[in-house]
């Protein structure tokens, strides 16, 4: 099989991004809690700059993370809890993305608001998280274009769309298929530190899907 051939296109303290020619994101993580679809998990990073191009044999890498959303729907017992996700849409900076929504129209906070993936896009993915969770299907025309956003997210909400999530929101949806307490508070905190607005603007739109 041919090598992938990935170009950096970011780099940060615990991930590297990398874009391939079809333009799907590629991963290096050195934590566990941030692998997601197409991530790999390494003790360090390499040694690659960005706007470097890397080449990559597939097959030789590890498979050590399942993204697949899980099947079983959240426990009705959480009902009170996702609503008060919503309130994250009344605080700023997110506030932006609620009075767009407030028109009704869900895809058009495609792009919208702060963030390195905008809040936007970020409650879309939620969203579209929490539909495929309950087994239903994302409707298609919630689905931005792409020169509506950034790639990373618009890679990011193709992997939603699939039913692909990172290991923060698969953690989560497992606590919501549960009963218990602490490994439900465990996983929310953990999805609240995605980001500067990221995790808030996600549980937004799971909340949102799972009253859809």
């Amino acid at each position: 099989m041919a090598p992938l051939r990935l170009v950096v296109v970011e780099r940060h303290k615990s991930v590297i991004n990398l874009r391939s020619r079809a333009g799907r994101r590629y991963s290096v993580v050195t934590k566990g809690e941030d692998m997601g679809p197409r991530s790999i998990l390494s003790k360090r990073l390499p040694d690659w700059n960005v706007g470097e191009e890397v080449m990559v044999f597939a097959e030789a890498l590890p498979v050590c993370y399942d993204p697949e959303i899980p099947k079983t729907p959240p426990s009705k017992r959480w009902r009170p809890l996702w609503f008060e996700w919503l309130d994250f849409l009344a605080e700023p900076p997110l506030d932006v993305v609620g009075k767009e929504l407030a028109k009704g129209d869900l895809s058009s906070v495609a792009g919208l608001g702060p963030g390195l993936t905008p809040a936007g896009d970020d409650l879309l993915a939620g969203y579209m998280a929490a539909t495929k969770l309950r087994g239903e299907t994302v409707p298609a025309q919630i689905f931005p274009k792409m020169d509506t956003t950034t790639w990373l997210s618009f890679d990011i909400l193709r992997d939603a769309f699939a039913g692909l999530v990172w290991r923060r929101i698969k953690d989560l949806c497992d606590a919501l298929a549960g009963e218990g307490v602490s490994l439900l508070e465990e996983s929310l905190t953990s999805c609240l530190a995605m980001g500067h607005t990221s995790g808030r603007a996600y549980l937004a739109g799971m909340a949102l899907g799972f009253e859809a």
